[in-house]
């Protein structure tokens, strides 16, 4: 079962919190949807958690939006 959003901060909330970085489906010329590969459905309860006031440490989520940010600027075609 996939687990799919558009929401890079949710995104960056469930790897914080140890899912993998999720594969990256181009959706338009500059968009992408985030996929995880979700079996257990972890990842999908993170995201709800997320948007439902959940927390992690500020310098765990920092370091996933950077992660996502590079992975997304590469499959862009750029390297930052």
């Amino acid at each position: 079962m996939d687990t799919r959003t558009s929401s890079l901060p949710a995104s960056a909330f469930a790897v914080a919190h140890g899912q993998r970085i999720p594969r990256l489906e181009q959706i338009g010329p500059a968009h992408f949807q985030l996929c995880f590969d979700d079996p257990e459905g972890q990842a999908a309860k993170l995201i709800d958690n997320y948007f439902h006031g959940a927390t992690v440490s500020a310098r765990d989520f920092y370091s996933a939006l950077r992660d996502l940010r590079l992975a997304i600027n590469k499959a862009k075609g750029g390297a930052r």
